[in-house]
């Protein structure tokens, strides 16, 4: 319609519509885990527990042994424990995936080559 009026009725809102549905189906969709996301994710661990380890240790030592006043030692523990993370990591991790979905296409031809080829013709079946 360009131009007038025109009436309409409701007869659905909310998830009864097919946007609504769409959105229900793209919200039950599972999360894929490749191997690739599950090393980075237990990468991701290891390096926040030791990187808090670390940062614990050092506010001990800097609290008991030097004599530090906890507020100062814990800013100063702080901002040793913000400047630990690599300012590339996310643009490492970003390129590594990058590099792995380029790959993913030579993986899986070379999977299809791997497999077993249909004979060519048509197939016949026969229901008695």
């Amino acid at each position: 319609m360009a131009a007038g009026q025109g009436t309409g009725v409701v007869i659905a809102t909310g998830a009864a519509t097919q946007i609504g549905k769409i959105s229900t189906l793209v919200g039950s969709v599972e999360e894929l885990a490749t191997p690739l996301l599950r090393q980075i994710n237990r990468f991701g661990r290891r390096f926040t527990f030791i990187a808090i380890a670390a940062a614990l240790l050092l506010f001990r030592f800097a609290v008991e042994v030097r004599g530090f006043v906890w507020q100062e030692a814990l800013i100063a523990v702080v901002a040793l424990a913000v400047g630990v993370v690599p300012e590339g990591l996310p643009a490492v991790i970003t390129i590594t995936l990058a590099i792995g979905v380029r790959r993913m296409p030579v993986v899986l031809e070379d999977r299809q080559e791997q497999m077993p080829r249909r004979p060519k013709g048509n197939l016949v079946f026969s229901l008695s």
